[in-house]
């Protein structure tokens, strides 16, 4: 999965940078994503990302599974529509 690229484009020929960043799963950039909700044992998080494997763009919601105050697994759900 990748981040939506939405830095300043280069002038002149050629196509425009359209995909950022890899997404890793224990560190979600709120730049990109929403917090949904935050509880003590979750942290759900909504965004559009693209999806190599499906090569288009998905309405993704993550949900991390927080234990000790950290990050232990990570859920992610897509829809296309």
């Amino acid at each position: 999965m990748r981040y939506q690229y939405k830095g300043i484009q280069k002038g002149g020929r050629g196509r425009k940078k359209e995909y950022g960043d890899k997404i890793d799963t224990k560190n979600i950039s709120t730049e990109h994503f929403n917090i949904i909700k935050a509880d003590e044992n979750e942290v759900v998080y909504e965004g559009i990302a693209h999806i190599r494997c499906l090569k288009r763009w998905c309405r993704v919601v993550i949900v991390q599974i927080i234990k000790d105050g950290k990050v232990h697994s990570a859920l992610i759900y897509f829809a296309t529509d």
